[in-house]
Order: C-alpha cells, then structure tokens, then sequence
C-alpha cells in the first residue's frame, strides 16, 4: 500500500481501486469497509471499470453500505458496459439468481453470453458459458436468438463518471 498511497491521494483512480481493494479484503491490514467504500467511491466518481464492479459488490453483498440490489445493478452496468468482464458475469447471475429483483432470464443469457465470449479462456469465460445452458435451459428458442443478436450487436462503451 505504501507505493500506491501517494498516487491514491493525488487522484490516481486505479490506486484508489487497489486501495479500496486492500481494505475491503484485508490484504496485509485489518478489513475495514468503511475506508473501502471511502476510496471505491472516489475511484467509481472517475469512471474507472473496476472500482465499479467492486462498488456494485458492495452493495450487493452489504460489504460496508446496506444491501442495495438496484444500485448494485446500476454499478455493476456501468463496469460491464465498459467490458469488465467481471460485471458482465455477475450481472448475468444476479438476473439468473433474482437477487434482489425478479429473474430476468433474456438479461441473464445477455449479460453471461457477453462474458462468455471473452475469447481468453479465463476464469469467467468458462464460468459464464456453463451458466449459458442453465439460462438457455429457461428460454424459448426465440428468446435464445433474439439475445443472441443482441450479444452480436454488443459494443463497450468508453469509460465516463
């Protein structure tokens, strides 16, 4: 942490995100959520993909903040439509799941369909394409193509707070 806390301190989003993740994981420190939050919030306020996926999650989850299952959207959306691949997935899941809101299935295979088509073999590719026939498994072959389309017509958006 010692690096990257003067780059923190002077604006660097990307530090602010490593910190954040630093605290809310207990890395090397105590957990401490509300510090977390603190320098994600900063981090999320500039745009940067990661300190919103990680903010999302905390609201997800209530890690620091009260649980919040639309804000938690809101976020994890604003990380996925800048390809963070971690948002997509879990955005996919929690569509899936119904956390915090009604199953949507159509969203669910949209979201998992666009991680899934990572083209790296990560982790969260494999995971999403498993997911895929779970979801797919709730769709009518028309819902299917349509979300496929819509995966192919899918394009990042540019990083903006």
């Amino acid at each position: 942490m010692g690096q990257w806390l003067p780059l923190a301190q002077g604006g660097d989003a990307r530090a602010q995100v490593g910190i954040a993740s630093i605290y809310l994981n207990g890395l090397g420190i105590a957990p401490d959520h509300s510090l977390a939050l603190s320098w994600c919030k900063k981090a999320a306020d500039k745009g940067e993909p990661n300190a919103l996926y990680l903010l999302g999650s905390m609201y997800r989850d209530g890690h620091g903040v009260e649980r919040d299952a639309i804000r938690a959207l809101a976020l994890l959306r604003k990380a996925a439509d800048q390809n963070f691949h971690w948002a997509q997935y879990n955005l996919g899941l929690m569509y899936f799941m119904g956390e915090g809101i009604p199953p949507d299935y159509p969203e669910a295979y949209y979201w998992l369909g666009i991680a899934a088509a990572e083209n790296n073999n990560s982790t969260v590719q494999s995971t999403a394409a498993f997911l895929l026939d779970e979801v797919a498994a709730k769709l009518t072959p028309e819902e299917i193509e349509e979300t496929k389309h819509r995966i192919r017509d899918w394009k990042p958006a540019q990083s903006q707070p």
